[in-house]
């Protein structure tokens, strides 16, 4: 039954906004001024455009997705390419891990 409620809402939410509608708000959603920690100001300006437009299934995982903390990813990626365990990747890929942590750690300052 919970199912059925989830597909009856997100069908419901379909009909609400045109597929114009909600493309804008998956640009704004991905736009990055918004991106990183910015949530609250992504959400405002979809919400300008009509409102309830932020909780469409498809707008508010892509809200959630830009919004995810980089640091954990970026530290796990520094701890696997440092790590003694992790012996059997070559030095070509530990050097690329380390590139990557790097890059997302430079990104963040930005």
């Amino acid at each position: 039954m919970e199912r059925f409620n989830t597909f009856l809402e997100a069908t419901i939410a379909e009909e609400k906004f045109t597929p114009k509608e909600i493309k804008m708000a998956i640009g704004i959603a991905s736009d990055k001024k918004y991106a990183k920690g910015n949530m609250t100001g992504a959400v405002k300006a979809i919400e300008k455009m009509k409102k309830g437009l932020s909780d469409h299934p498809q707008v508010s995982a892509v809200l959630r997705r830009q919004n995810e903390s980089t640091d954990a990813y970026a530290a796990s990626l520094d701890k696997m390419a440092k790590d003694k365990a992790v012996k059997s990747i070559s030095d070509k890929d530990r050097k690329t891990l380390i590139k990557i942590a790097q890059m997302l750690a430079k990104e963040k300052r930005n």
